[in-house]
């Protein structure tokens, strides 16, 4: 539901002339630009498959219900482990990741299958989010990406790995390494030049003085179904196609911003899909 109202937002900010950031920095990056680039004229081959990571050591520090507080007003204060304001792992991390296999492959996937749970975040005060979520998509032409998400994690590793017919594309932020496959070539590396948080912000003031404002809505739109997708997947345990999550009736709001109940994290496989759509069909309209 919410990843069609940001659909339809982004429409009318092109009706009316209006600039829409999404904070997906990377596609500002002038490194993931440039190897971006590279890959579409042909620098790795055709592009097969891959594998996307974010795993690193903490989060941010789970907050404890306080006297008086009810759970909608927690809930806010420790957005980070609630799926209705943070997306999860996959949504609020990996996102960044699925976002440039997005522009990377022109567009969003056909399906994915994910598995995940909670093994570390078990406490009532790590909300309902899971710790963890390994998820595969799928692509019309057969391409298949590996997304990977743990938290706590020994080994930090935030970087995507994109293999073509020719070679492989690297990428992190602070560098893009393309390597061919089976030859004497070096490793290009293209190393960070500048902050990427910076030249997001610096690309969004620029084209609004240009009058030719930046509209990301539709590509954030899409990416963040494809973070909705791998999550709902581990949850009911169904693979699932880009279709059924965008037309469906999920919608994780509570019915009240002021009061209520927040769901506890699903059992994976409690529900199929079907059925965790139908809870949400007969949901009442958040106020």
């Amino acid at each position: 539901v919410g990843v069609r109202k940001i659909m339809t937002v982004g429409e009318l900010a092109k009706e009316k002339g209006l600039a829409f950031l999404a904070g997906t920095q990377r596609r500002h990056a002038p490194h993931y630009q440039q190897a971006v680039k590279l890959v579409s004229e042909g620098a790795i081959g055709k592009v097969t498959g891959g594998s996307l990571f974010f795993c690193r050591k903490t989060g941010r520090t789970a907050k404890p219900r306080l006297e008086g507080e009810n759970e909608i007003q927690w809930s806010m204060r420790n957005w980070w482990y609630q799926n209705w304001l943070s997306g999860g792992m996959v949504g609020q991390l990996v996102i960044h990741q699925i976002d440039t296999m997005h522009w990377i492959m022109g567009g969003p996937c056909k399906s994915v299958y994910s598995v995940g749970g909670r093994e570390v975040y078990r406490g009532k005060e790590y909300g309902n989010i899971y710790d963890h979520i390994t998820a595969m998509y799928e692509y019309e032409g057969g391409e298949q990406f590996h997304a990977y998400t743990r938290m706590p994690s020994a080994q930090v590793r935030m970087s995507g790995t994109f293999l073509g017919g020719k070679g492989r594309l690297d990428n992190a932020s602070s560098r893009a390494v393309i390597t061919q496959f089976g030859g004497n070539e070096r490793p290009q590396i293209i190393r960070r030049d500048g902050n990427a948080f910076v030249q997001e912000h610096a690309a969004f003031v620029n084209s609004i003085r240009a009058g030719k404002p930046i509209n990301e809505a539709q590509n954030i739109a899409e990416s963040t179904l494809m973070a909705i997708m791998a999550q709902v997947s581990a949850w009911t345990t169904d693979q699932l196609t880009y279709e059924d999550v965008l037309n469906s009736p999920i919608d994780l709001t509570p019915p009240s911003y002021t009061e209520g109940t927040i769901p506890p994290a699903p059992v994976p496989g409690e529900k199929n899909f079907q059925q965790f759509c139908a809870d949400f069909a007969k949901a009442p309209v958040a106020s």
